[in-house]
């Protein structure tokens, strides 16, 4: 919790300096780590408080009990797909085609982030219906789906939303921005007379500096999350495909401990895209460092 606040303070702080705010990927980032702030507060942090004080309001509480599981939810899932507009700006903005490249606006980034986040609150409500409070023991109650068909539908949809469709379409434009790149590396235009009469080429296209740095630090947070993400989805079929099995004691220990790992390794990835910025990014630490100084000035 202490890790992953200190990462998306820093991260929205950053972003929003007027250096950055007006590169359409910045907006991105933005939402990317308000999404993952709420994520670690409506979802990690009443886990953390049950599991380690045994502190559960919404284990009593109707109301609390479907809150959390619908906040978590939305900002869950809302973090991967603002990572996903980020990666399709940054493949618009390396496109050799100019009008490919005209799309990726600031204006759009906005329109995308609002219009999402409203798609999203508007598609989890079912949740409010079908979580509930059950009794699995006396004066034990816990808050979790209703059982049945919700339960089945609930499964499919997390491996889809959370599991599979995120590092697919990371993956496509992903690929497809490094393709873009090395393409206008080697584009040039037709041979030209220079002003002193030597002939010369360049470029029909170029990026800036600070887009060739949001283009890294992208390109690592992709990475990143497909590495931490993808064995949740491995897992997760395993569980649904095991589901019947007869198991063994041993088996099921194991289980558990491979469970508690997967769960820990998708929830981390909240919680650290500021520091991998900070290795890879030059402008990133540039302006953390000057944050700092500025600070200590004041």
């Amino acid at each position: 919790m202490a890790i992953g606040t200190i990462n998306c303070i820093l991260n929205v702080i950053l972003f929003s300096k007027h250096t950055l705010r007006r590169n359409p990927c910045s907006i991105y980032f933005i939402a990317v780590n308000v999404s993952n702030m709420l994520f670690l507060c409506s979802g990690i942090l009443p886990l953390t408080t049950d599991l380690g004080y045994g502190v559960d309001p919404s284990s009593t509480i109707t109301v609390l009990c479907r809150f959390r599981y619908y906040a978590s939810l939305i900002f869950s899932c809302l973090g991967p797909i603002y990572l996903i507009l980020a990666s399709v700006d940054r493949a618009m903005i390396t496109s050799r085609n100019v009008r490919t490249r005209q799309r990726s606006t600031r204006r759009l980034a906005i329109i995308s982030v609002c219009s999402l986040a409203f798609f999203w609150v508007s598609v989890h409500i079912h949740v409010f219906i079908y979580v509930n409070i059950i009794q699995i023991a006396p004066n034990v109650y816990f808050c979790t789906f209703q059982s049945g068909i919700y339960t089945s539908f609930i499964s499919i949809y997390i491996l889809l939303v959370y599991g599979l469709v995120p590092p697919l379409f990371l993956t496509i434009f992903g690929l497809q921005t490094v393709k873009n790149v090395r393409q206008l590396r080697r584009a040039v235009v037709p041979t030209h007379q220079l002003n002193n009469g030597v002939t010369g080429v360049s470029r029909a296209h170029t990026l800036q500096s600070k887009d060739h740095q949001l283009i890294r630090m992208l390109l690592t947070d992709i990475i990143v999350y497909i590495v931490l993400r993808t064995p949740f989805a491995i897992y997760y079929i395993y569980q649904e495909i095991t589901e019947y099995d007869s198991k063994s004691a041993d088996r099921v220990l194991v289980e558990q401990f491979i469970n508690y790992m997967v769960y820990y390794l998708f929830n981390i990835v909240s919680s650290i895209d500021c520091y991998t910025n900070l290795l890879v990014s030059k402008t990133f630490r540039t302006e953390l460092k000057g944050i700092f100084v500025r600070g200590r000035g004041h």
